[in-house]
């Protein structure tokens, strides 16, 4: 069970991304510290900074294949679980997101690791659930990773056998009586015997319950997959959507669906991503979002956005009118691979008037991501207006560039605190707590 503590006020909740790819362009900046997205110092500093304005959590993206612009755009993809593991020796409270695909791995292999990883973190990891569609080749299985209704059964049958070895130790299975030399109590400890789809695990679990029980279960998928599955599984959902009327429509559905799970909104922490670019002024922030437009190449971010809208040829159109809706010739829901990113990048494009250059300059920025451009007491404004709506719990900080996050910290967040909107201090120690959601099991 999860849900909130109704006797503590509700706060807004921030994390961080430190995906290491801070824009397609922003890495040509100097002192951009591109050289170091393989190595580990940067997300140390990075979550540390986070740590040190009480974030709830750090959150890493994690991809299992090259893209297509690497040429043009750092991709660094390390294992986020090891890296994560790294950053806990140097944080003491601020939460750990990785993210672990359920399509080319067995479950038994990672719920170990992330219960290790809640175990020697005192609690703080968060589990963001990705079902893959790229990478089949480098693994080399048969199974049918392009139809997303089979990801995703796939992945609701991994997620309950993790839970189940999760909880496969009682609470009391550990006694440490050295008295009578009873370490544990074996018959506390069960066999889980599952026999699906797709698994067949015995069980039980090396390793009793860790403090959080099972990590917090985090899911960013929008097609309707996806929502089901986070109405399902779900207790902290990464969103994007590029205004609050998006973020409101989606939390509006995510409600109805829980329901049918017979939970309750209040059980999901709903945190849209945002992407700030700040400026003492807003004619500042525009010049600065200028800046950070200008340094991509044109007929690559063109090629690529095509690719993220679906497969949508762009070539040919002027970059001073709208994308006329006749380009998108296959519907949504009959895109093979990917469906949520697609669903949100075409809606941005056909509302508004916005011209192609607009769009594409919006698109390779923010990535389907709110971008916003002003001051930090706007921004400020901005997300006490999304947070006082109801529709989102909080927001995932994706900075435009690396210093950008230490003028979030040192700006924004002050602000917010002024506002008793978001905590001065850790008052958990771990990341179901500064959640505010209930022990998990």
């Amino acid at each position: 069970m999860s849900g909130r503590d109704e006797t503590a006020p509700r706060m807004l909740h921030l994390a961080l991304l430190i995906g290491g790819d801070f824009g397609a362009g922003g890495w040509r900046e100097p002192g951009s510290r591109v050289e170091e997205l393989y190595g580990l110092d940067l997300y140390r500093e990075l979550a540390e900074l986070a740590e040190a304005a009480t974030f709830d959590a750090v959150f890493r993206a994690d991809g299992l294949h090259l893209p297509h612009e690497l040429r043009l755009k750092p991709f660094a993809r390390p294992d986020s679980i090891v890296q994560l593991a790294a950053v806990a020796a140097t944080t003491s409270r601020i939460g750990l997101v990785v993210t672990a695909s359920t399509s080319f791995s067995e479950p038994f292999g990672t719920a170990r690791q992330l219960a290790t990883l809640d175990h020697v973190s005192g609690g703080r990891v968060g589990w963001n659930i990705v079902t893959s569609k790229g990478g089949e080749r480098n693994f080399g299985r048969t199974f049918d990773y392009g139809n997303q209704d089979s990801r995703y059964r796939r992945a609701d049958e991994y997620v309950t056998v993790a839970k189940r070895l999760w909880t496969s130790w009682d609470a009391n299975a550990l006694v440490y009586d050295r008295d009578d030399g009873v370490y544990a109590r074996p018959e506390r400890i069960h066999a889980i015997g599952h026999d699906g789809e797709h698994f067949a695990v015995e069980g039980p679990f090396p390793l009793p319950r860790s403090p959080q029980v099972w990590p917090v279960l985090a899911q960013a998928g929008a097609s309707d997959s996806g929502k089901d599955f986070a109405a399902k599984h779900a207790e902290l959902v990464f969103v994007a959507a590029h205004d609050l009327r998006g973020v409101r429509e989606y939390s509006d559905d995510l409600a109805l669906r829980l329901e049918q799970h017979g939970r309750r909104r209040e059980s999901v922490r709903v945190l849209p991503g945002i992407k700030p670019i700040l400026g003492a002024t807003e004619a500042q922030a525009r010049a600065r979002y200028e800046e950070l437009a200008d340094i991509h190449d044109w007929d690559a971010e063109l090629d690529r956005v095509g690719r993220e809208l679906g497969e949508v040829d762009l070539t040919g159109l002027r970059r001073d009118r709208p994308i006329p809706a006749e380009r998108f010739t296959t519907p949504v829901d009959q895109l093979f691979y990917r469906q949520s990113r697609p669903q949100v990048l075409r809606r941005l494009a056909l509302e508004g008037g916005r011209t192609l250059e607009d769009f594409v300059r919006a698109v390779t920025i923010g990535v389907g991501h709110h971008v916003f451009v002003g001051t930090p007491e706007q921004l400020a404004d901005e997300l006490e207006g999304w947070w006082r709506s109801g529709a989102a719990d909080g927001f995932n900080i994706i900075p435009p560039t690396i210093h950008a996050v230490a003028g979030f910290t040192g700006s924004v967040v002050p602000l917010l605190r002024e506002r008793g909107i978001f905590r001065t201090e850790y008052e958990a120690s771990t990341l179901r707590g500064h959640l505010g959601l209930k022990v998990a099991g």
